[in-house]
């Protein structure tokens, strides 16, 4: 239900189809994005969010986000899970205090991944562990790595919520990008 509940509200708040939205490493650009930080405005999908990465992450001693979506998401976690919270910048720096080696690293969307793999270097190779990661919106081009929701989970609000041309955009994208990585 919760899964459903999240989709619903990805596509209701934070969907934009005015694109084309270039990714920093997709070679196509993509007809839609989610900016997924707007779902911090609404306490009960945001409630709902930490609570499903709180439980997926399970124990750690510290959490923390891909600057700059995963940072509020993070900051959440460990405010339910009472642990130290950082955030890993872009540069490779790490701001707040990373405790013990049951790390988590959360990115609020996943396209290619990488953000959030040169994130966990980071964390590895300052800390000798890898950490468990998790994506709240994953555009489903990396499935190992644990999302609350994929873009099939929002298809279905999409259709109700695009022309049948965009949709049909939004479908052809997906494809052709599922096919190449």
């Amino acid at each position: 239900m919760s899964r459903e509940i999240i989709a619903k509200g990805l596509v209701e708040k934070c969907l934009d189809v005015n694109g084309p939205f270039k990714f920093s490493n997709l070679k196509y650009t993509s007809p839609i994005r989610f900016n997924v930080d707007k779902l911090q405005h609404v306490p009960e999908i945001r409630q709902i969010i930490v609570s499903n990465l709180s439980s997926l992450f399970g124990y750690l001693t510290s959490i923390g986000g891909v600057a700059s979506g995963g940072d509020l998401w993070a900051m959440g976690v460990s405010t339910v899970k009472d642990i130290p919270w950082f955030s890993v910048k872009k540069n490779g720096s790490i701001l707040g205090r990373i405790n013990g080696n049951m790390i988590g690293l959360v990115e609020d969307v996943v396209t290619t991944g990488r953000s959030l793999e040169d994130a966990a270097s980071v964390i590895l190779s300052t800390r000798g562990v890898y950490p468990i990661v998790a994506t709240i919106f994953n555009y489903g081009l990396r499935t190992d790595i644990p999302s609350l929701v994929n873009l099939e989970d929002v298809i279905p609000y999409i259709e109700n919520s695009v022309s049948y041309t965009k949709l049909k955009e939004i479908n052809e994208w997906y494809s052709l990008i599922k096919s190449v990585t």
